[in-house]
């Protein structure tokens, strides 16, 4: 176990790393990094790794890593710390829960409040899941039966954004949402005004990924750099993942308003359904649920239903990949099948409209007519199995919506 050995390093154990983090150390750290580590599922054996990359390059005293471990079999979530080369904090939490954000919320405000530095980034690993699913613990309760459990994305960034206002000196410079298909339209609003910047993939993430040491050695050769930079400095440095991209976390708030516009827009003159696009690849899928990154899609229903010229989609969706989103990358070996005309976001797209329904709570939903435009579409002729749309002419679509008056 890579936490017992550092332990029997560093000899300096203490139950919340108070005594080793004294006033000295804290005026002079300039980042806390915070980890979240979900893995009591099949990420379980990916831990060690994770662990030794990130205690590798905290050598001095100007950061400090944060871990907050849930592995599969072991009772009890382990806190840690290390900082200045040395495991300043490790224990056990009474709780085997890492999908209860009470914990979660809790696990941050000890790190804040431990280990005050100028800067934080927080990073948060694990499964993605449906919309609103992150943190997959499939053994919360540490009995066989429990069942699984996620998270609620609203829920996360709920205590999120409690914790970035509080302490008032110390501001959230960046998010990482490190879990598979977590950068959709729907999932981003929900965590806007949680940092100032986010970096989060519409596909798949991988995983053990290959940015942490040397990110870590560039924050450590240059610890002043700003939150945007040092998620672009991920994006330099990752391998393994499909596709990541960062936003600008308050421009996430006028998702709603770019949702409308659209929903404006792409409406056919007689008031027939719209035919969907043909043969368009998901950017993600979980349990049912498929995405589609949001320019291609919208792009080519706009293109399928007479309405490709519209200037207003055309100016909503350069807002998207010039405003919302700072940079992007992908990487080829990892996926192929990402597409060079992804923007880089994506939204959910359910087979059946009613399907929608069950998000009516989910803040973008409520802040928006989305739903409306989900509502507008033809049915697919056939629900296939594999994540493909099944394509529908306009004539399709109007002798469906016929048959259904």
């Amino acid at each position: 176990m890579v936490l017992l050995s550092l332990v029997a390093v560093s000899g300096c154990t203490t139950h919340d790393g108070r005594k080793s983090a004294g006033a000295a150390a804290a005026a002079r750290r300039e980042w806390l990094l915070v980890f979240h580590l979900p893995y009591d599922n099949d990420l379980d054996g990916l831990a060690e790794r994770v662990l030794a990359d990130v205690m590798a390059e905290v050598p001095d005293e100007r950061l400090v890593a944060t871990m907050l471990v849930d592995r599969a079999g072991e009772q009890g979530l382990r806190r840690a710390a290390v900082t200045g080369g040395q495991l300043v904090s490790d224990e056990r939490l009474d709780t085997d829960d890492s999908s209860d954000v009470s914990v979660f919320e809790e696990y941050l405000g000890w790190a804040a409040a431990t280990f005050p530095a100028r800067r934080r980034a927080l990073f948060l690993l694990g499964h993605g899941g449906r919309l609103d699913e992150v943190s997959l613990d499939i053994s919360p309760a540490a009995t066989p039966d429990a069942g699984a459990r996620w998270a609620s994305g609203v829920s996360v960034a709920a205590a999120i954004r409690r914790w970035r206002s509080s302490p008032a000196d110390s501001d959230l410079e960046l998010l990482f949402l490190q879990q598979c298909g977590r950068a959709t339209i729907e999932n981003l609003y929900s965590f806007r005004d949680t940092a100032e910047v986010i970096v989060a993939s519409e596909t798949f993430v991988g995983a053990p990924n290959s940015y942490y040491r040397p990110v870590l050695r560039r924050l450590r050769a240059s610890p002043d750099m700003s939150g945007q930079e040092l998620a672009e400095a991920i994006l330099d440095s990752e391998t393994e993942a499909a596709a990541l991209a960062v936003f600008g976390g308050h421009a996430l708030g006028e998702l709603p308003g770019l949702a409308n516009t659209l929903v404006d827009a792409l409406r056919r003159p007689d008031g027939r359904r719209l035919a969907r696009p043909q043969g368009q690849v998901s950017a993600y899928g979980a349990n049912g649920e498929v995405t589609y990154d949001l320019c291609t899609f919208v792009g080519e229903l706009a293109a399928a239903n007479g309405l490709g010229a519209n200037p207003t989609v055309v100016r909503s969706l350069a807002w998207v990949s010039r405003d919302l989103i700072i940079a992007r990358r992908d990487w080829d070996q990892f996926f192929p099948s990402v597409d060079r005309a992804w923007c880089g976001v994506a939204t959910y797209i359910p087979w059946r409209s009613e399907e929608v329904g069950e998000y009516d709570d989910l803040p973008f939903y409520r802040d928006s007519r989305w739903r409306q435009l989900i509502e507008r579409l033809a049915a697919p002729r056939v629900i296939p199995e594999s994540p493909e749309v099944v394509y529908v002419s306009p004539a399709q679509a109007d002798a469906g919506q016929r048959d259904a008056e």
